[in-house]
């Protein structure tokens, strides 16, 4: 009894001991306990994945030779800011490698970094003023110097700030520059192909709409690719029912359609940018189209293209595309 005796006072001294050691060991929950965090804001909505490491925001611009947007340094916190914070930002390739690499295994958009000719930010040094909680950081581009068929990112990082503490994730903003002729846009599209005759593939020269919306994509400071939204890519789009009355899209590989248009917004040209796979196909403007067609009507933003889709030269693969497009407004 009296070992046991003992040995239930231990516990009970022990117990008494741990409590007070985390009595001892344990903070109040104050919130000026805590510093503020120093980060970029969003300038818009991310368009990055879910789960990204950094966000990346999309800016674009017209094919011209300045253009100008701003991005944010902010704080946030419990605190209020009683003092001017500085703030110095930089450059960082290391950034958008580590993203390009996230994006790989979630499938999503790469980015090249925008050379350094191509933009200008008047200097690495900000200042958030005492009372207030962000700075704006200028940056101009020049997107008539862009090369439009690739992609290109500007990788910014906060690298250290005299108050706060530096935001981890958002430490970083990726803001992708895409340069946009007038042309460029998702449109509402009407889409007609008659006078098909090569039986061969047993598809009926039925006018069907398909797809009803697609996109116009730049590729040059004049000329566009389509995009086809309803597959995810850019050929061209086919018919939506064939010769013996079974329905399922039918789409013309190996064609893809890019225009260009001159200063006018006349269509001057169509041309096949896909690698031919032994089919031969091109495309024609078509001369004899009515009036009004191969036109582009800046102040409605409609275009209605009319061409040949064209195979090995044959003359009875002569499909007439008939497109009209009518930009998606909100």
């Amino acid at each position: 009894m009296k070992r046991i005796y003992i040995n239930a006072l231990t516990s009970v001294l022990s117990l008494v001991l741990l409590a007070s050691c985390l009595d001892d060991d344990k903070q109040p929950l104050d919130p000026t306990g805590y510093q503020n965090v120093i980060e970029f804001g969003d300038i818009s909505v991310p368009a990055s994945p879910a789960g990204s490491i950094y966000p990346l925001y999309s800016t674009a611009f017209a094919v011209s030779p300045q253009a100008s947007f701003e991005t944010i340094i902010k704080f946030a916190g419990p605190q209020s800011n009683d003092k001017d914070i500085q703030v110095t930002i930089a450059v960082d390739p290391v950034a958008l490698a580590d993203y390009n690499e996230q994006m790989e295994e979630l499938n999503g958009s790469t980015f090249e970094l925008l050379p350094a000719e191509n933009y200008s930010i008047p200097t690495m040094t900000y200042t958030i003023p005492k009372g207030q909680a962000s700075v704006s950081v200028p940056i101009t581009v020049f997107p008539d110097k862009f090369d439009l068929a690739r992609s290109f990112a500007i990788p910014l990082r906060i690298v250290s700030a005299s108050s706060g503490i530096v935001s981890g994730n958002f430490g970083v903003a990726i803001l992708a520059t895409v340069a946009k002729n007038q042309y460029d846009a998702a449109y509402e599209t009407n889409v007609q192909m008659t006078n098909w005759n090569y039986t061969g593939v047993g598809i009926s020269d039925k006018a069907e709409d398909y797809p009803d919306y697609i996109g116009l994509v730049t590729t040059g400071p004049n000329s566009v690719s389509l995009f086809n939204y309803l597959r995810g890519d850019n050929l061209q789009p086919g018919f939506s029912a064939n010769a013996d009355g079974s329905t399922g899209a039918t789409g013309f590989g190996a064609a893809t359609p890019e225009f260009t248009f001159d200063a006018s917004g006349k269509l001057v040209s169509v041309v096949n940018t896909t690698p031919d796979d032994g089919r031969g196909r091109a495309f024609v403007i078509n001369a004899t189209a009515p009036a009004g067609h191969n036109q582009f009507d800046a102040a409605t933003r409609s275009v209605t293209l009319n061409y040949f889709f064209k195979q090995n030269g044959r003359p009875d693969s002569n499909v007439i595309m008939i497109m009209t497009f009518a930009e998606e407004r909100s």
